[in-house]
């Protein structure tokens, strides 16, 4: 029964424990594991004699490696459950947009080596950082693991370390855990990578929306490698609507109006997400002849190649009103507020109104004002 937890603790929850039973049957654990992964690396192998270079989805390793979904074509059916900005998430790390600064010639080269440092990307909502764990997992040779810290708490984490270090000890594989959302765990709960991070027995990628100085251990900063993602910038974001369409089957035959392209790029703000998000929306509403005379305007396709037309209008109905992200007690709060002190300091007060209005409550930064001057 310790042979079948620690080979279940390798491969996964997968495989049935009739399975393992007969893996076990006629060796140790380590030739078991060995079997087994030999065995999920079949197709990859078939695959190889075509010519065609194996994903490492179908590489040796369980079925539960690798849970972002990598798919580049975007080639989903109309009907798909997921929305549009998933569908056409990159899995090779050209397809990334936006990001040429934070993807530098280092990184893209430890990448290629499949020798990637542990790294904490930090950026904005919808600017890539998923995207880019899932090129690594779509890249990498090693087992890729990926935890939410908004949904999983230290039980969960230890039961990784835990499998990491058995693949590690009984296979000499390493692992990659992918850990979104990062900040949202205490500094107790991020303690528990430390060890493992130190050792190599996981190689830590975590995602952040949150200023890491504030929000990760100095202790897990030192064992990082940081990575700023910015917004993306509008020519990106063009891209990105120019594959959707060409790559996705529900926008098949799309058309956007200049004005429509304008209008997204302007509401998406710098969030891919957004962006997709919306264009699907209002895809839906023009391929459905909503607004006679102004969503609908150019025609709705039914499918069959048909072109058809999206216009302002339609976007301007699905995206409504752009929330501003803001926090009160964060860099959105501090840095428009230092932002207007420094050019109002310098008698720069036309520079100075452009950042009182990105704060919900604009009074804050003249109450801020007001003391500096008391003062």
């Amino acid at each position: 029964m310790a042979d079948l937890a620690t080979l279940r603790a390798i491969v996964g929850d997968e495989p049935s424990d009739s399975a393992l039973k007969l893996l076990l049957r006629d060796g140790t654990v380590e030739a078991a594991a060995n079997r087994f992964f030999e065995a999920s690396a079949a197709p990859a192998a078939a695959a190889s004699t075509t010519g065609k270079r194996p994903s490492s989805a179908a590489a040796a390793t369980p079925s539960k490696e690798r849970r972002l979904d990598t798919s580049s074509s975007g080639a989903k059916p109309a009907g798909s459950a997921k929305p549009l900005a998933e569908r056409m998430r990159p899995s090779r790390l050209d397809d990334l947009l936006g990001q040429g600064e934070a993807l530098d010639a280092v990184l893209r080269q430890s990448l290629c080596e499949d020798r990637l440092p542990s790294l904490l990307l930090w950026g904005p909502p919808g600017c890539g950082k998923t995207s880019f764990a899932a090129c690594v997992a779509a890249s990498t040779q090693r087992l890729f693991r990926s935890l939410s810290a908004a949904k999983c708490g230290v039980s969960e984490l230890r039961e990784e370390l835990s499998r990491a270090a058995n693949a590690l000890r009984l296979r000499g594989v390493g692992t990659i855990l992918f850990v979104d959302e990062i900040h949202r765990w205490s500094k107790a709960q991020q303690d528990a990578l430390l060890m493992d991070v130190e050792k190599g027995t996981v190689t830590l990628v975590g995602a952040t929306t949150e200023n890491p100085s504030f929000s990760v251990n100095n202790a897990i900063l030192s064992r990082c490698r940081l990575v700023l993602f910015r917004k993306v910038d509008d020519d990106a974001l063009s891209a990105v609507l120019d594959r959707a369409i060409a790559a996705d089957a529900a926008l098949q035959g799309a058309a956007l109006s200049p004005a429509a392209r304008r209008a997204l790029v302007a509401a998406a703000d710098g969030d891919a997400r957004v962006l997709l998000n919306t264009l699907e929306l209002a895809a839906a509403a023009s391929r459905g002849g909503a607004g006679a005379g102004g969503a609908g305007a150019g025609g709705a396709g039914d499918g069959d190649g048909t072109a058809w037309a999206v216009h302002e209008d339609a976007v301007l109905a699905a995206v409504q009103r752009r929330a501003t992200y803001y926090d009160r007690n964060g860099d959105f709060h501090y840095s428009p507020s230092a932002e207007m002190l420094r050019y109002c300091t310098r008698l720069v007060l036309d520079a100075s109104h452009l950042y009182e209005p990105k704060s919900p409550k604009p009074a804050t930064p003249l109450v801020i004002l007001l003391f500096r001057c008391l003062r």
